[in-house]
């Protein structure tokens, strides 16, 4: 792998959550469960946000979708970085 890597996971994540987890060589399901689980998260979020518009808490639902991305892009950053014996993972050790 190059050092890259764990970049490209990350940028992948961000905009597929799970599926940067597809250049790791052990997690592959989980990172198709991953996607699977957060594609209906961000569906269901967008759904009760449209609904509450009429309140306040509406408008921060819709900043759910953004926070999983980010989480999941973050994820599959140290998840590759620790595979990667040279890289440093952000937040998970």
């Amino acid at each position: 792998m190059s050092s890259n890597t764990p970049l490209l996971g990350a940028l992948i994540s961000f905009f597929f959550p799970g599926l940067g987890l597809l250049l790791s060589k052990e997690n592959k399901f989980k990172g198709v469960l991953v996607f699977v689980i957060a594609m209906i998260a961000d569906f269901t979020s967008i759904v009760v946000a449209t609904v509450l518009t009429m309140c306040v808490i509406g408008f921060f639902i819709y900043l759910a979708p953004l926070f999983i991305h980010f989480l999941a892009a973050v994820h599959s950053h140290d998840v590759l970085a620790k595979e990667e014996k040279s890289g440093k993972p952000l937040v998970f050790s």
